[in-house]
């Protein structure tokens, strides 16, 4: 009953540096195509202020969550947690994934206790401050950030 959401989160090696300037690669928005088809693409440009909003609102709510990106690992070599640590805190056991999907780069949040819910919903202040939307996920080819921003 933990619940979970999970978001796209490139890395540097996924964009072109033109001028100072960072796009994304044609393969990337390919992949993005493929895996998210017929979707509106939801870009966190200000993902550390979306995560202050979003805890901040959270702990309003008396509500825990992790943030993090997905470990992935190679089930065949190794174990990503051990059982104690497990115990200590079963949430870590959501930010690891096997290695075949690493092409996937997952972000997520997790709550930090079970809600029997099947869904919550957090207000955050000014959303557009943190997240742009964008319609059609062609428009990405033009999208691009300063580098010196990030």
């Amino acid at each position: 009953h933990f619940q979970l959401t999970c978001f796209v989160a490139p890395d540097l090696e996924d964009f072109i540096n033109e001028d100072n300037k960072l796009f994304f690669k044609n393969s990337v928005i390919e992949e993005l195509k493929r895996e998210f088809k017929d979707r509106a693409v939801i870009l966190i440009h200000n993902p550390n202020g979306f995560v202050e909003a979003l805890k901040e609102s959270a702990e309003k709510n008396n509500l825990g969550f992790k943030v993090g990106k997905v470990n992935y690992f190679d089930p065949r070599s190794e174990t990503p947690l051990d059982y104690k640590e497990f115990e200590k805190d079963i949430t870590l056991a959501f930010f690891y994934k096997r290695k075949t999907y690493q092409y996937q780069r997952e972000f997520r949040i997790v709550t930090q206790q079970p809600i029997k819910k099947d869904y919550i919903k957090i207000h955050i202040r000014n959303i557009k401050d943190y997240v742009t939307l964008i319609n059609d996920i062609d428009a990405l080819t033009d999208f691009h950030m300063i580098k010196d921003t990030l």
